[in-house]
């Protein structure tokens, strides 16, 4: 079984992947959703890239985001990432991480967010993806 504390949930539908609600975003309990499968047609549409961080700001409407501006080869992208409370800003500056590129820009708190970073979490906060070498940015994750 799968269970986590949701600030969002993907919903599958006839569109597939992308729409969110908040619905349970009040909830503070674990929740079991049984296991929600992606079809590999699904999992298709998302682009994972290597970017890097080059600036990371205090978010002006929230304590636990940061405002990180990346480089995805020969664009920059500005994305809202949850993860202050794990990182200080010049631990991240920098660092090569794993970008979901084609989202639709969504507002978070206030800011534009046109990407995700992906990070892993426990009870021990927030751990960043990164490659395990240097890697050409805007190369496409597998």
């Amino acid at each position: 079984m799968f269970y986590f504390e949701p600030k969002a949930v993907l919903l599958y539908g006839k569109s597939g992947l992308g729409r969110q609600t908040s619905a349970l975003s009040k909830h503070r309990g674990l929740i079991n959703l049984g296991t929600i499968m992606a079809t590999y047609e699904d999992f298709k549409k998302i682009e994972f890239k290597i970017a890097k961080i080059k600036e990371v700001n205090d978010h002006p409407n929230a304590d636990r985001l940061y405002v990180i501006i990346v480089e995805v080869g020969d664009k920059t992208k500005q994305i809202v990432a949850g993860i202050k409370n794990s990182y200080k800003k010049e631990d991240l500056l920098g660092r090569e991480v794993v970008l979901v590129d084609n989202l639709d820009p969504a507002m978070l708190r206030g800011v534009e967010s046109q990407g995700m970073l992906l990070a892993a979490s426990d009870e021990k906060g927030h751990s960043i993806i990164i490659p395990d070498r240097e890697v050409a940015l805007g190369s496409i994750v597998k």
